[in-house]
């Protein structure tokens, strides 16, 4: 991610904004985010707008703020509660993920002073024509919009939500050492599934959702020649 190319020697105060913190990928690498920005000794709080808390950041001395929407009508509170944030936190960025968060943090830059603000959208779809007219109308609000891939970027500058120039493609980032192969987890994982020693475990994370796509997963296996590879999905 960006930050991650901040020095050590030079501390700034970093405030992400994400729409919630359910169980998700996008919630993830924002916690993520705020861990590395953290351990290199950057000021790193989380604010996200509506429901639990279920992912958060490993480090606990990360400040993590809800703005309390429970209903759509607690918009103005939450825009309240960003201003007063930010005005009070005095961030030299804020970076916002996801629809909602992004055009809330570009509507409350009208009325409070930011010194950086930075919009992440983490799909090529994030809605229709109405929310991609709201990412149009407030894009000159950001100094940076990225996306996730050079796709994503594709649908949204297709989609008008954004313009050529104007959106820049950030690879999620993966904390590989935290995958690093593990032999004796390996067989043990193996073992507890009774997948045999010569065939092939192939995994799929996600959710059960029409974005992901799991029929274009099984399409896929099933084009395998029958006795070409011995897997378990």
């Amino acid at each position: 991610m960006l930050f991650f190319y901040l020095p050590k020697i030079y501390q700034v105060k970093v405030l992400l904004l994400i729409t919630g913190l359910g169980m998700g990928g996008a919630e993830k690498v924002v916690t993520s985010l705020a861990d590395a920005l953290a351990a290199k000794g950057h000021d790193v709080r989380i604010a996200y707008m509506t429901g639990a808390a279920v992912v958060l950041p490993m480090n606990t001395s990360i400040k993590v703020v809800s703005l309390g929407m429970v209903a759509k009508t607690d918009a103005v509170s939450a825009f309240f509660k960003l201003r007063r944030l930010i005005h009070d936190f005095q961030p030299d960025v804020v970076h916002s993920h996801m629809l909602h968060a992004n055009i809330l943090a570009r509507l409350v830059r009208l009325a409070t002073p930011m010194a950086r603000l930075i919009s992440t959208a983490h799909s090529s779809d994030e809605g229709g024509k109405l929310r991609m007219l709201a990412y149009r109308l407030t894009d000159a609000l950001a100094d940076m919009s990225t996306n996730v891939s050079a796709e994503a970027v594709a649908a949204f500058i297709k989609a008008k939500a954004t313009w050529q120039g104007r959106m820049m493609v950030v690879h999620n980032g993966i904390a590989t050492d935290a995958f690093a192969f593990n032999a004796a987890a390996r067989v043990q994982l193996r073992q507890a599934l009774s997948v045999d020693d010569d065939c092939r475990l192939i995994l799929a994370v996600g959710r059960l959702h029409d974005a992901k796509d799991y029929p274009n997963l099984f399409h896929a296996l099933a084009q395998l020649p029958a006795n070409s590879l011995k897997y378990q999905l």
